[in-house]
């Protein structure tokens, strides 16, 4: 399994947590849950539609993605369905 961390722009919702710490938060979580990481992807925030995450889906054979803030999610249900579309094909 191919897994990859999603981190944001350092200022997101009422937070600032600087991409180095989004990252050991992130990864001591995929630790926690018996997951390697091979991949980090830095995403704007609000970008809707993760772009750069599913380029990495297609291109590198990525099979989870483990998002650092539910801000990375898109707001637009239309583009949230179709993100987790392209998870579950």
């Amino acid at each position: 399994m191919n897994t990859a961390i999603v981190i944001t722009d350092p200022a997101f919702g009422p937070w600032v947590i600087p991409s180095r710490g989004q990252t050991m938060i992130t990864n001591h979580y995929a630790k926690n849950l018996g997951v390697k990481v091979d991949l980090t992807i830095p995403e704007p925030l609000f970008s809707n539609l993760l772009s750069t995450t599913r380029w990495s889906k297609d291109n590198k054979g990525l099979t989870c993605a483990i998002l650092c803030s539910i801000h990375n999610c898109p707001k637009e249900q239309m583009l949230l369905r179709v993100f987790w579309m392209i998870w579950l094909k």
